[in-house]
């Protein structure tokens, strides 16, 4: 297969990190297409979206190192340009239009398109609250909107900070363009909404984006699975494995475990700390003062209160009780836990239970209101004897 792959004539790093990989395949006829360089007007953005560009060997010296030819991408050489099964985008200006060969050249975008697309996509896709990732598409006269070949999201951690996000898209970008033959015959498309382009960032919206990139990294790591509609408030923890689906709402200072699931509509309260392995069905409220421990399960609509003695027209936050959920037990769907009980470890609350005292370990309570009924072993099999705890 004949390969182009377009550059600048001086030094420039992309271009070396693909013909690098493109060569160690063995499998391609390369030719280095060579663009000139126009000095833009100097900036001085905050953020630097990629590694330094303009360093290691000049296109001539490249030529001679791996011996392949080196042609000017113009006119003159449109022949030579057409016979190549495709043109990869290293170094490049923008490319005239009656170069623009269909389906033909290839180049790997910093960002989902059509979603995010134009000058600075990384930075703009994290101000305007959107996934990271790259985007492989053909060429045409569009800005970043020729026909998708392949996309893909970038996964990054809580650890990382800004700089190791950047190194990630920029390493993905380049192992996305050197493994472009396998994309053409795998396609993937996102089929994300159209946005118009975006134009080079300016510092007061830089200085945003630094602002806001703990909650973004929040939102988008892959340390945790959180559903596109989830809202989340400042200062919130999530733990390492837990999935946070449909329209769930946590609030400040929340802090989950890790392992954890929440059905949809799931609300926790400001200061609520749940521990690991939980598991929440739909439409359940844990309030504020409410305890979770470890492996602890609540079936759909289990509900929680916080105050003893509620009325809409008296503030009573001062007077919250706290309710503990000790480690491993379970409630049934549409139980009701009366503010202020401790609900023992590894106990079992049947469904449509009303629990108005505290339960003991291991216990099987029912009824309205909740009275042991029996015994529970640890795996939540019944049992004649109260398990040793």
């Amino acid at each position: 297969m004949k390969i182009g792959l377009t550059t600048y004539s001086l030094a420039h790093k992309k271009t070396q990190d693909i013909l690098e990989g493109l060569i160690k395949k063995n499998k391609y006829s390369i030719t280095l297409f060579e663009m000139p360089f126009k000095n833009l007007n100097k900036r001085n953005p905050i953020i630097k979206h990629r590694p330094e560009m303009f360093s290691g060997k000049e296109a001539k010296e490249l030529s001679d190192y791996y011996d392949i030819d080196l042609v000017k991408f113009d006119d003159k050489n449109r022949i030579l340009i057409e016979k190549q099964d495709y043109i990869l985008i290293g170094g490049a200006q923008l490319i005239p239009e009656n170069l623009i060969l269909p389906n033909k050249i290839i180049n790997c975008h910093c960002g989902l398109t059509p979603l995010v697309r134009g000058l600075d996509s990384l930075k703009w896709a994290i101000y305007f609250n959107e996934p990271l990732g790259n985007t492989l598409h053909f060429i045409d006269s569009s800005i970043d909107d020729g026909e998708i070949i392949y996309q893909k999201k970038l996964a990054f951690s809580l650890d990382d900070n800004l700089e190791n996000i950047i190194q990630k898209m920029y390493q993905e970008e380049i192992d996305i363009l050197i493994n472009f033959e396998d994309h053409l015959n795998n396609p993937i498309d996102f089929n994300l909404a159209r946005t118009d382009p975006n134009r080079r960032m300016p510092q007061k919206l830089e200085k945003q984006v630094l602002n806001n990139f703990e909650k973004y990294k929040t939102k988008f790591t892959s340390d945790y699975f959180l559903h596109e509609t989830v809202y989340i408030d400042e200062g919130v923890t999530v733990g390492r494995g837990s999935k946070i689906w449909h329209w769930c709402h946590l609030s400040t200072g929340s802090k989950i475990g890790e392992n954890c699931s929440f059905g949809q509509n799931t609300y926790i309260g400001n200061n609520v700390s749940i521990g690991k392995n939980c598991k929440i069905q739909n439409n359940v409220s844990v309030y504020e003062s409410v305890v979770l421990e470890d492996e602890v399960f609540c079936g759909p609509s289990v509900v929680f209160t916080n105050v003893k003695n509620p009325r809409a027209s008296v503030n009573r936050k001062d007077e919250f009780k706290k309710t503990i959920v000790r480690k491993g037990a379970s409630i049934g769907a549409n139980a009701t836990i009366v503010c202020g009980v401790e609900i023992g470890s590894h106990s079992f609350i049947a469904a449509g239970a009303v629990v108005t005292k505290d339960v003991e370990p291991f216990s099987l309570v029912a009824g309205t209101p909740a009275k042991r009924i029996g015994w529970m072993s640890e795996s939540g099999e019944r049992v004649d004897e109260p398990p040793l705890d």
